[in-house]
């Protein structure tokens, strides 16, 4: 049988019109962006409540930029700008983002449904409590990111570098982070019922046993009474 068609992919039109972004600012309360392909730098720009649906945003600088509460629908971002964008409150809904940059992009309370991220860097983003579900994360960065209290539920976080990253309160069940490195993951209890391979067990289990506050030792030393152990 056929497969059927990929739910985490953007569902666009065949023809997009092409624009730069700067024919696409003006006055509205809550811009809107619809069956285009978008080009060009905004970075530092500030909208409320900017909705994009149907669109591919190839190359834009968004850096700095401020868009809370902005909404995607049915969209691809390649190789996009969004470094130290201020994006809380995004709500992304059969969204791809392709390398792209996030690094201390602020997502506080976001939401995605169906979304993946491929060759994303996230380092340092604010993700916490994120709500996701039907979530991909491969070969992406993640190192330094807040994720607490995210719910991730069910999320495939594949092959990507979470060093350092905080899931402290976050909800893990059913996450599959298999070929991530988890170095120094801050929260690492938040683990329970999300699934690693058998290499991952090396970072994590020193991680766990300190966070349990369990000393190893080598046993050596006196007993009471001057026995030597």
């Amino acid at each position: 049988m056929p497969a059927g068609p990929d739910p985490l992919a953007p569902r666009l039109a065949g023809q997009l019109r092409r624009v730069n972004a700067d024919d696409l600012i003006d006055d509205a309360d809550a811009p809107e962006w619809t069956g285009l392909t978008v080009h060009g730098d905004l970075a530092g720009w500030e909208a409320e409540g900017l909705t994009v649906d149907g669109c591919r945003l190839t190359g834009l600088q968004l850096t700095g930029a401020r868009l809370a509460g902005a909404r995607f629908t049915d969209v691809l971002l390649e190789s996009c700008e969004l470094s130290g964008a201020v994006l809380e409150r995004l709500a992304l809904t059969r969204v791809e983002l392709r390398q792209c940059r996030l690094a201390g992009a602020v997502l506080g309370g976001a939401r995605f449904r169906h979304v993946r991220l491929v060759g994303c860097k996230l380092d340092g983003a604010v993700l916490a409590n994120l709500d996701a579900e039907h979530v991909v994360l491969s070969g992406s960065m993640l190192g330094t990111c807040d994720l607490r209290g995210a719910r991730l539920a069910g999320a495939t976080v594949e092959d990507c570098d979470l060093t350092g990253a905080d899931v402290a309160g976050a909800t893990l069940t059913g996450a599959r982070l298999h070929g991530s490195h988890l170095d120094g993951l801050r929260g690492v209890r938040s683990l329970k019922g999300a699934e690693i391979d058998s290499v991952q067990v090396l970072a994590v289990a020193p991680l766990l046993l300190a966070e349990a506050g369990i000393v190893v030792s080598d046993g050596t030393g006196f007993a009471p009474g001057g026995a030597s152990r």
